[in-house]
């Protein structure tokens, strides 16, 4: 998957990965994102998560982590991949770095809205997402 295969459709970016040991942190993200799955018609929004963990996480690991949340895989994309890309380019880009490795890696729990151009409209961390703003947000 590329970023630019967004383009033309809103879509709302997670990080995680499937070893993560903080309730507070991936598990909170799969939820919000499996809340707006539900609210949210998929003709209006895409739901893409990177995982953070590309060494461990494979695309089979990362489809049974969000299906095990109750993720619509028809309406998910789910990438894993080049290392460097995944840990330092697309993190920065969204300002979500990651620290550590494995399953000690800590990370900001943060959900951004992508607009069809592909710049990014908004972002919320930790405790700052509202469902009701998001769907404000979107035409």
């Amino acid at each position: 998957m590329r970023l630019d295969s967004l383009r033309g459709r809103w879509a709302l970016v997670g990080f995680v990965f499937t070893r993560c040991g903080n309730a507070e942190a991936c598990p909170l993200t799969m939820r919000r994102m499996v809340s707006v799955q539900e609210a949210v018609p998929a003709e209006q929004l895409e739901l893409v998560v990177f995982t953070l963990d590309p060494d461990y996480d494979t695309p089979e690991r990362l489809r049974d982590y969000a299906v095990g949340y109750g993720a619509d895989l028809d309406r998910w994309t789910l990438a894993t991949g080049d290392r460097e890309l995944l840990r330092e380019a697309l993190p920065s880009l969204f300002n979500v770095m990651a620290l550590g490795s494995g399953p000690a890696t800590s990370h900001p729990v943060k959900l951004t809205l992508v607009r069809p151009d592909g710049t990014l409209d908004v972002s919320w961390d930790d405790d700052g997402f509202r469902l009701e703003e998001l769907q404000a947000r979107l035409p």
